[in-house]
């Protein structure tokens, strides 16, 4: 995400697209297909639907369309947090100094 509003906002991004494709959402599309199981279906489906939308704003040609899918990708990314504490109770870590 942050590379593409880079690009968006005219700043070289070296390897990102290539061919039409964005070069490292590829790899993240075999990561999720490989660990699919190991990460469960509800890690699986919210950062498969990262994807999607990444893909168009990628695409997307109008600021407004964009903006519209990037608040999509913030309550997502808010969801994968959301998931992280219910699976490993991030938020019930504590620290304790001596």
């Amino acid at each position: 995400m942050t590379d593409l509003n880079r690009l968006r906002h005219e700043t070289s991004v070296e390897g990102l697209i290539r061919n039409h494709d964005i070069v490292p959402l590829t790899e993240v599309f075999e990561l999720l297909a490989v660990n699919k199981y190991l990460i469960t279906e509800r890690f699986h489906k919210i950062l498969w639907d990262q994807s999607q939308i990444l893909i168009r704003i990628a695409n997307a040609k109008d600021p407004k369309t964009v903006a519209a899918l990037q608040a999509e990708y913030i309550k997502l990314l808010e969801s994968f947090y959301e998931v992280m504490n219910d699976v490993f109770g991030i938020d019930k870590i504590t620290w304790e100094t001596r």
